[in-house]
């Protein structure tokens, strides 16, 4: 019987509908910077940092925009910092990432508090872990969840296991008695999920909506329904 459950997040609980990076690049420079540089300028610049991003798919690092990225962009146009950096991420996030929640999210969500067991949500974002729960409360589902883990946090992504072990070492501060053989991964991606979770050591479930192939073989679970996770908790 499985005790915890960590989950991927976007295409896995949320339906990643479209993510644009030059949607949050207009939004800061539409509301800080617009009397400074035109879009076009200001876009120019910003897309300096685009190996940053090539990167991060080669060697699992990861952005972490508020402190690699935004201070740049207004340190480099003559402007401070504007305090509400918080709000502004959130902004930012907001304009880029936008989606809604996966069909039967919900109803696995309840029946998982239902039995009692925690819930932890593992995504490869440049954003903050406060950025993104306060994404997760705008659909309504943080209340589900113990932590968020942003990998903007830890310098490193999915499928890394560090990130993975930086995780499941602090949800065993949580709960000292669990071990990896309590703990279901459920994800998406089959490189940075599947992978991710086996290399990790944890059980994982690869929800696999597009019917591709387990190329590699993992021994892994795998559906295509979201409700079907159910069947790898006992």
């Amino acid at each position: 019987m499985k005790k915890a459950v960590l989950f991927d997040l976007y295409d896995t609980l949320l339906k990643n509908e479209s993510f644009d990076f030059v949607r949050g690049v207009a939004y800061v420079h539409e509301h800080y910077l617009s009397d400074t540089c035109t879009f076009e300028e200001f876009k120019a610049y910003t897309d300096t940092f685009l190996p940053l991003y090539h990167q991060r798919h080669v060697d699992h690092s990861e952005v972490h925009f508020v402190k690699d990225e935004l201070p740049l962009w207004f340190s480099h146009f003559g402007k401070t910092m504007p305090t509400d950096v918080d709000d502004l991420e959130y902004a930012v996030m907001s304009a880029m990432q936008r989606g809604g929640i996966l069909d039967d999210v919900r109803c696995v969500l309840d029946e998982l508090k239902v039995r009692g067991i925690p819930m932890y949500i593992l995504s490869n974002t440049i954003f903050t872990s406060s950025a993104t729960k306060r994404h997760l409360a705008y659909h309504g589902i943080l209340p589900y969840f113990e932590e968020v883990y942003a990998s903007a946090e830890f310098g490193v992504r999915k499928p890394s296991p560090r990130f993975f072990d930086a995780a499941i070492a602090d949800i065993f501060r949580r709960h000292p008695d669990l071990t990896k053989a309590d703990l279901l991964f459920v994800g998406n991606d089959y490189v940075t999920d599947a992978h991710g979770g086996v290399a990790a050591g944890i059980d994982t479930v690869w929800y696999n909506v597009e019917g591709a192939v387990n190329q590699d073989e993992l021994d892994i679970g795998e559906v295509d329904a979201f409700g079907d996770i159910m069947r790898f908790l006992e």
